[in-house]
């Protein structure tokens, strides 16, 4: 009964439950701490000042949202969010407490301190504060909800805390809160010593922090019952939480990770108010305003029996703690059309053992002297991505650290370096070279490391300079040599945010240090916002197909767009369009040049019987005699298709990962299947047989990629895939 109770009471109160984002702003601080990189000695100790004390700095977390909609302290709430009240609250520790004592007794307050920074600056970019263009919660609006920012703020604000409960088993959250409320009140009198705004109450600031709490812990246990509500609404939610480039978590756990240096400096030295009051970036500022999120004070009385509170009345900490909530098992998802059982993985898998790296985001495999490398991409590393060059004889070593077998590592001071890779012989030598796509937000850049006798080379011998964030590499022959092609879904076109553009890069003999300037540029033909053109580029013989997920065709919102250009005019022969609201058709292509063209449609709804799987996926193969042919110019799913697969799994993601062999195999991957553990399922067309693979690792995203290596290896990757809740990401290799 208590069960059905708890249940009862989120069904009807998430809204309120929820709005305030306590879980996704842990998720942002958590993952800062991880990916702030100490300089120094007094660096680190403020870093495990803020490790040992989570109970502050959990709370801190959530605390600038504490009195919205909670006995009339909305101003006050909305104070907490920025510089202003951070800077008060510093110089009030250095002013009541001796420096000498400030990682004992203190600490507490420091850590607290700490993490309500991580909390307001990141609003600023999740709500597209301070002029921020296309940030999280706008980009959403206008890709999933025709632009409604409100609907998209409710579900964002709220959704988000039940997809990160989904996705991860948030197993670093403390069963208690410290809330420093003596501080406070007084940090409260100094920030409004000339105001007549009112300074809250200590009962009060107890009473709003025991009501966060309360709904944070049932969040923390039963929030995965209300994932599909709000995934189902919107596939970018699903998608890009984490990966989203401008204020999806990674982004805005890399802005918060670049402030501490300065919060730290303000702790030793102080620091000074101005107008507008600023603190580590320019558009953390006070002249902006959040909006509102909303919780319910009346929760605290419903769940009363499941929190404990105490109050030292000589520190003037409240602590909070709750009783352990009943379990509820997990949801058990089947796919039926599709093997039950699946084969446990049988692999050489390599990984790094601490640090949420993405290991394995892009994998190529070049002849770049004399012998073969495998490129390891890895575009979180040390905040700024690396890209890992190992001998692929070293697979046969074992072990599973990445570290121990590679030889080289190649980093760049850029966002995200590693994000694309791709092999190709771009100078006309003979040789393999690797290029690496690195899509910081104004200014991405594309390396180019030459292959020589000697191996590739350790520093880039030409730099693109793109000026936007390409995030997709391809490559096309047209005269025996490989040009470079350079996708940028997320491009902007004058007004039109995400519309999307391909350029392309001509292979020469001799190269200057520097490109400015692309041979070819391709528009999207469509010009739609949030098309994403270039999201997917393949060659197809004598066929350059180009995809773009997010095209709109009416009131239905990502259907999804292929366009077919000939490989050597570029000039367009043919579309061919999806039809079913956020299927996203054309999201990811495969071809083995001959016989089989794959093109996958992740997020598509499917029906089985009766029941419906929201954003199942589906991969649909085509005959390319037919596709290549050049009439009719304008098709719809159905053309030349022979076979239709159709993934069973809410949410599942069926097709997010696609490759063939030479001997006609379909490597499929399913990597949010079996909540979030993933699958990849082996199609052997010759022989008309299916296997399941999976690697047993909870919540690992197992087929997030998958790429040849050669004819006798598969290496495919598990993004998610670490302990301890971090997301190290690994690769699999799997003989063919």
């Amino acid at each position: 009964m208590q069960i059905k109770g708890i249940c009862l009471l989120i069904a009807l109160q998430w809204r309120l439950l929820n709005a305030c984002g306590i879980a996704v702003h842990n998720e942002i601080t958590y993952r800062s701490l991880e990916r702030f990189e100490t300089s120094d000695e007094l660096h680190i100790l403020y870093k495990n000042t803020i490790l040992d004390s989570p109970e502050y700095s959990q709370s801190g977390s959530f605390f600038p949202d504490w009195g919205y909609n909670c006995l009339g302290y909305n101003q006050q709430s909305e104070d907490a969010h920025w510089p202003t009240f951070i800077k008060t609250a510093v110089n009030y520790v250095r002013e009541v407490y001796p420096k000498s004592e400030f990682h004992n007794n203190p600490h507490g307050l420091i850590s607290f301190i700490m993490s309500t920074m991580s909390h307001g600056l990141a609003d600023v970019k999740w709500h597209s504060l301070s002029g921020l263009s296309d940030y999280f919660i706008v980009a959403m609006a206008n890709s999933d909800f025709h632009g409604n920012q409100k609907e998209a703020h409710t579900a964002a604000d709220t959704g988000a805390e039940f997809t990160l409960r989904h996705s991860s088993p948030l197993s670093y959250l403390n069963k208690t809160w410290k809330i420093p409320i003596k501080d406070l009140v007084a940090i409260y009198k100094r920030l409004y010593a000339q105001s007549s705004t009112r300074v809250p109450l200590k009962e009060h600031i107890q009473y709003c922090m025991a009501t966060a709490f309360a709904a944070s812990k049932v969040d923390v246990e039963f929030g995965q019952w209300m994932f599909g509500y709000f995934g189902a609404k919107s596939p970018f939610l699903v998608e890009e939480l984490y990966d989203y480039y401008r204020g999806g978590i990674h982004d805005l756990s890399n802005s918060v990770s670049a402030c501490y240096p300065q919060m730290i400096d303000a702790f030793e030295h102080g620091v000074t108010f101005s107008h507008p009051d600023t603190l580590c970036a320019d558009y953390f500022n006070t002249l902006q305003k959040t909006p509102h999120c909303h919780h319910d004070t009346k929760l605290s009385k419903k769940l009363d029996d499941t929190v404990q509170q105490m109050y030292d009345t000589e520190t003037g900490v409240l602590t909070l703690t709750t009783l352990d909530l009943p379990e509820v098992a997990a949801q058990t998802v089947m796919t039926p059309h599709l093997p039950s059982r699946c084969l446990p993985l049988n692999a050489t898998t390599l990984t790094l053992s601490s640090g949420s790296w993405g290991v394995g985001h892009q994998t190529s495999l070049g002849h770049f002297g004399l012998h073969w490398d495998l490129a390891i991409s890895a575009p979180y590393y040390q905040q700024t991505g690396a890209v890992f060059l190992l001998n692929r004889t070293s697979l046969a070593q074992g072990g599973q650290e990445l570290s121990e077998v590679t030889h080289t590592i190649l980093q760049e001071v850029c966002g995200r370096f590693g994000w694309a890779t791709l092999t190709l012989d771009i100078n006309q030598d003979g040789l393999d070279d690797l290029a690496v796509a690195c899509p910081s937000d104004q200014d991405g850049r594309v390396y180019l490391y030459f292959g020589s006798l000697t191996g590739l080379s350790r520093l880039p011998n030409v730099t693109i300079e793109l000026g936007y964030p390409g995030t997709v590499l391809a490559k096309m022959n047209t005269d025996g040599y490989d040009d470079l092609m350079v996708g940028c879904p997320l491009c902007q076109i004058k007004d039109d945010f995400q519309t999307g553009l391909v350029d392309v890069y001509k292979s020469r003999p001799i190269f200057g240090s520097m490109l400015v300037k692309a041979d070819i540029r391709l528009k999207n033909p469509n010009r739609g916002a949030y098309d994403r053109f270039g999201e997917s580029i393949l060659t197809l013989n004598d066929l350059v197909l180009i995809g773009a997920p997010g095209f709109s065709l009416g009131k239905n919102q990502k259907v999804g767009k292929v366009y077919a250009l000939d490989r050597r005019t570029l000039r367009l022969k043919w579309t061919m369009v999806g039809e079913k609201e956020f299927q996203q058709f054309g999201r990811v292509m495969a071809t083995n040049n001959e016989n089989m063209l794959a093109i996958s449609s992740p997020s598509e709804e499917t029906t089985v019987g009766l029941k419906k799987h929201w954003q199942a996926g589906t991969v649909r193969i085509y005959d390319v005699k037919q596709i290549e042919l050049d009439f009719p110019i304008n098709r719809n799913m159905v053309y030349g298709m022979i076979k239709l697969y159709e993934g069973k799994t809410n949410a599942g993601h069926f097709g997010q990962s696609l490759s063939i062999t030479d001997q006609d195999v379909l490597w499929i991957g399913e990597p949010m299947s079996e909540k979030e553990n993933g699958r990849v399922y082996k199609l052997n067309f010759q022989e008309n047989e299916l296997q399941c693979l999976e690697n047993g690792v909870g919540l690992a995203r197992f087929g997030s990629q998958i790429e040849q290596l050669g004819k006798e290896v598969t290496c495919i990757t598990s993004q998610r895939y670490g302990q301890n809740s971090q997301f190290s990401g690994a690769v699999h290799f799997v003989l063919n």
